[in-house]
């Protein structure tokens, strides 16, 4: 196949060398032929949300069987029809429909009936009936080419297909740089809830909330690929988030459960890779999307201020707001990758800090080192605010992360445990430094 957009079409014909005998014919008109030999393998393909969305066409035989084995049915569609339309109405969209028949004469006028009570966009999608058997007409076009070209113009019209035009450029980067595949998918489904509001039912601000969050996750995996992030930040599979946002933007990370290293970073002090904006974004989308994350869970004040935003104004603009942003962090990215795609260079340029030694590392600090002095405040995998070993409010200090601060009402952590041990110290108060 070429470089064209090619459109998935599902073929569901109990001739099993029909798909492939088609096939070089659907090419010309950029379609990609699948096919399933009985209704309930189709099903299998349709009836999960994801899966349903894939397909830009569906071709029915007139003449097919529910499951293999069984005999050709003329009830055929009546079962298939009934299937579809539910599935329509489920996920708020129809996906083109055709049915292509042998023309049996005397079974003829039975399958209109079946055809003909259904409803369609006659207008945008084209005629319902071909026959497979048809003579060519004096342009060397039979009805099978007829039907081939009324799926290629149909196919563009769908919502999927029209998200992956507007934002081509976007989806061109998710491919050049490796995104796993189901990036596409989840970018797509925001999109489309963007743009076509009318065909997303029963919206839900926490599902869509936490798939860009799941969109940060594919974003450092594919830096992950190409040596930017080390994998250190994706071992085990899991991917740490906000380890991953400090790091890529430059900031000394402090690993909590490492016991080898002091800190990281990417490069020296005052480079990165993620410049301000950029990280500025992704820092935001980590934090206002945080729903439940491998690392993090959601604060319950954040999350109810979260939905108490959308119920009352029924608006998911702050949502879609951060959504279009992530596009731009996506595209950025990609061509800051054909800029540096040597993964052994980008690996190098990971420093590490080894621990000292151990009574240096077991010394409990005093107050006096912390009260008054600046320190750059960084967020721990587990999110928490600290500098060095000084636990630092949570509480509107966000925005000063990576910042350089003046500690203020040091004294002892109260908390007990592996906070305590990990930051002895805790300050209430903290200024920014400019």
């Amino acid at each position: 196949m070429s470089d064209k957009v090619f459109y998935k079409v599902l073929l569901v014909d109990d001739d099993k060398t029909l798909g492939a005998s088609l096939q070089p014919q659907a090419e010309r008109y950029c379609l990609d032929l699948q096919q399933c030999e009985c209704w309930q393998d189709a099903m299998k393909m349709l009836s999960f949300k994801s899966s349903f969305h894939e397909w830009d066409a569906i071709i029915l035989d007139a003449r097919c069987v529910d499951k293999k084995g069984d005999p050709a049915d003329l009830h055929f569609l009546g079962t298939a029809f009934r299937d579809l339309y539910s599935l329509f109405e489920r996920y708020g969209n129809q996906t083109p429909w055709y049915v292509l028949t042998a023309g049996d004469k005397e079974d003829f006028q039975f399958v209109m009936v079946d055809i003909s009570r259904h409803p369609r966009d006659e207008k945008a999608w084209g005629k319902r009936l071909y026959f497979k058997d048809s003579p060519a007409d004096e342009n060397g076009k039979n009805d099978i080419d007829r039907l081939f070209e009324n799926i290629q113009r149909a196919a563009p019209l769908r919502t999927r297909n029209k998200i992956k035009h507007q934002y081509s450029a976007l989806f061109e980067v998710m491919k050049s740089c490796q995104f796993e595949s189901e990036s596409e998918d989840i970018m797509i489904s925001v999109l489309s809830a963007l743009h076509f509001p009318e065909e997303n039912k029963g919206f839900d601000p926490v599902l869509y909330y936490n798939r860009l969050r799941q969109m940060v996750e594919h974003l450092f995996r594919a830096a992950n690929k190409i040596g930017l992030l080390p994998d250190y930040f994706t071992e085990g599979g899991i991917v740490n988030l906000q380890g991953s946002s400090l790091y890529l933007a430059g900031v000394t990370f402090t690993p909590s459960k490492d016991q080898t290293i002091l800190s990281i970073r990417y490069g020296e002090d005052g480079e990165f890779v993620f410049h301000k904006n950029i990280a500025s974004i992704v820092k935001n989308v980590l934090s206002v999307c945080s729903q439940r994350s491998h690392t993090i869970e959601i604060d319950k004040e954040d999350e109810e201020e979260l939905e108490a935003y959308y119920f009352e104004t029924r608006s998911p603009n702050l949502l879609f707001g951060y959504a279009l942003q992530l596009c731009e962090v996506i595209i950025w990215f990609g061509n800051y990758a054909k800029k540096h795609n040597d993964r052994e260079a980008n690996l190098a340029k990971c420093k590490v800090v080894k621990k000292e030694t151990e009574s240096e590392q077991d010394r409990e600090p005093i107050t006096e080192e912390y009260e008054g002095k600046i320190f750059l405040l960084e967020q721990d995998e587990e999110g928490y605010l600290h500098c060095d070993k000084c636990l630092v409010s949570h509480k509107q200090n966000q925005d000063k992360i990576g910042k350089k601060v003046k500690l203020k009402n040091v004294g002892e952590n109260k908390k007990n445990g592996e906070l305590k041990r990990k930051y002895p110290l805790f300050a209430s108060g903290v200024e920014a430094v400019e």
